[in-house]
């Protein structure tokens, strides 16, 4: 009977330390896993909040008056139909339209020529699924007058958020459309397409 009992103990033992390692171990993972997230969100995150913006054209309120601004932004191959609103770099922090497409107001209007910027969240409703799009989609903008301007996707990259050339003025006309994307939105999904539509 204490043989038996002794065994019955060992074994009580054996299974208890096996417990208290796999908790430790668990524990171990866990804190390991938290350690290389903030990692790799301390390692990917922009601290700057004053970016220095490339120059942009000069174009007086008069010479963008003259010119229509963007009303929606229809890309067929995501089925996204969404509104366009405005939005800027103040006081070191992007303003961001919460349901639709904003316009950065210091890149060119898109009957002006030049490089005309959109962004937006990377939400399902919104750009999520920009990430889908290839060379050769069509993108359709709808001017506040009415008209419908198409472009042709020519480029999709990824970039470091800290990549701003993308906002640079151009000597072409072109759209450029961007969002977050990669792991804690570590970096930036851009589309660049060719208007196809005269105007």
């Amino acid at each position: 009977m204490a043989i038996k009992k002794t065994r019955n103990s060992k074994f009580e033992i054996r299974n208890s330390l096996k417990l208290k390692l796999r908790l430790v171990f668990s524990i171990l993972l866990i804190m390991f896993g938290v350690a290389l997230v903030g990692y790799v969100s301390f390692k990917n995150f922009d601290f700057s909040l004053k970016k220095e913006l490339p120059a942009v054209a000069d174009q007086t309120a008069d010479t963008k008056a003259q010119y229509s601004k963007i009303k929606s932004i229809n890309i067929p191959k995501i089925k996204r139909d969404l509104p366009v609103e405005d939005g800027n770099f103040t006081d070191g922090r992007w303003e961001v339209s919460g349901e639709g497409v904003s316009f950065y107001t210091d890149s060119s209007l898109p009957e002006a020529g030049g490089n005309t910027v959109l962004y937006g969240h990377n939400k399902e409703r919104v750009l999520g699924g920009l990430v889908n799009i290839r060379r050769g989609d069509k993108i359709d903008l709808t001017l506040k007058n009415g008209k419908v301007l198409t472009y042709e996707v020519f480029e999709v990259k990824t970039i470091k958020p800290s990549d701003i050339s993308i906002l640079n003025t151009t000597g072409d006309s072109r759209l450029t459309i961007y969002t977050c994307t990669g792991f804690l939105d570590s970096a930036r999904f851009v589309v660049v397409a060719n208007p196809i539509t005269n105007w």
